[in-house]
């Protein structure tokens, strides 16, 4: 059997040898170790049924299942897995296309090469989805430290996103100023891709 499978299926064996544990911990444990999905065992209960999923479990096996049938069922999830791996989610922003996942931004088809820094304003920026962002929010969000009133830094940071970025310097489409306030993507998400 390969590890993937054996990885997947510990998860249902799991609850027999603990006994109380917590499936919403187990589920956690094994998605701490890889990103393959965990089915878990069904119970009687569908309260339980249901608060393992929201815990985490991407599947639910029946134990009266046979082998076979559990078997077909963990290959299933592993193709789900595989495919949606494969296709990494895109954020669409008029000529901009951000994906989160590769940390990849592209503009007009074209890949802008960001420092760590960019990619994460830019990240944040999107996420807000046209909402103003204050120079306080943006800079203890993305470096991740109590605000010292360093205007400066993020400043800097978002003029040398606007040159990779923006057409007319003087006034950007993507990243604007919010006078007073901060920072804002001027156009919200179009179209959200997998």
């Amino acid at each position: 059997m390969k590890p993937l499978y054996c990885m997947l299926l510990r998860c249902c064996i799991l609850r027999k040898r603990v006994g109380r544990c917590s499936t919403k911990y187990a589920v956690r444990s094994i998605h701490r170790f890889c990103f393959s999905p965990v089915p878990g065992q069904k119970k009687i209960r569908t309260e339980e049924m249901v608060r393992a999923i929201k815990g985490g479990a991407d599947g639910y096996l029946d134990s009266t299942q046979s082998v076979e049938e559990i078997a077909a069922e963990a290959e299933a999830l592993i193709r789900l897995q595989t495919r949606i791996q494969k296709r990494p989610e895109r954020w669409l922003y008029q000529e901009l296309q951000i994906v989160p996942g590769m940390r990849q931004v592209f503009l007009k088809g074209k890949e802008i090469p960001l420092t760590r820094m960019e990619f994460d304003i830019v990240q944040y920026l999107a996420m807000q989805n046209g909402r103003a962002v204050t120079y306080k929010e943006l800079y203890e969000a993305v470096w991740h430290s109590e605000y010292l009133f360093d205007d400066e830094s993020i400043m800097a940071h978002i003029h040398r996103i606007r040159l990779k970025l923006e057409t007319d310097k003087k006034h950007p489409f993507y990243i604007q100023n919010v006078y007073g306030v901060g920072y804002r993507l001027g156009c919200c998400c179009t179209k959200k891709e997998f």
